[in-house]
């Protein structure tokens, strides 16, 4: 099983509560089509949003797009940072 994750996410989004429940249907359903999408803001490689999609057997699509930062300031401060590392190259 290859467990990679490729997108910055915080803890909050990706341990339990929905997330985890759309992962799990995926893991519980081979062959599944999913997707996860981030969305950004500003410069930051740090994703804002997240959308995940499942679609269902039945041919419904669940989707959500999950907030991917605590607070304003937190992602505010993501945004600081990146621009000043960019400042250094």
């Amino acid at each position: 099983m290859l467990d990679l994750n490729i997108i910055p996410q915080t803890r909050a989004v990706n341990r339990g509560g929905l997330w985890r429940q759309m992962e799990r249907y995926c893991q519980e359903h081979p062959g599944t089509y999913f997707f996860c999408r981030p969305i950004y803001a500003g410069l930051s490689s740090h994703p804002k949003e997240i959308e995940f999609g499942v679609l269902r057997f039945d041919s419904t699509l669940w989707a959500h797009t999950f907030q991917n930062y605590g607070t304003i300031q937190e992602f505010e401060m993501f945004e600081r940072l990146y621009r000043e590392k960019i400042a250094r190259l």
